[in-house]
């Protein structure tokens, strides 16, 4: 796999990496509603069928959501995407 090394200098610029940053962290909305999603698709699988499997998996899929949601409602809360630095982009 090649390193970030191999990727041309305009690509790697902090403008870019900053900006990523920002719209992956802004998306809450977007994020809220998959989640959601994946959260009653487990737990309508996992109360159809019953097999342990599945409920561990319902259980997971609420422990992931949870912290999806709770990083970008700190990201929010903090106002970070206002004065996003590179540097802390790059945290």
């Amino acid at each position: 796999m090649p390193g970030l090394n191999s990727i041309p200098s305009p690509l790697r610029s902090d403008r870019i990496h900053t900006d990523l940053v920002r719209l992956l962290y802004t998306a809450l909305p977007q994020v809220a509603s998959v989640t959601t999603g994946v959260v009653v698709g487990a737990w309508l699988m996992a109360w159809r069928t019953g097999f342990d499997w599945e409920w561990l998996l319902a259980w997971l899929s609420i422990v992931m959501a949870v912290i999806r949601l709770g990083l970008l409602a700190a990201f929010r809360q903090s106002r970070a995407d206002k004065d996003l630095s590179p540097a802390a982009a790059r945290r």
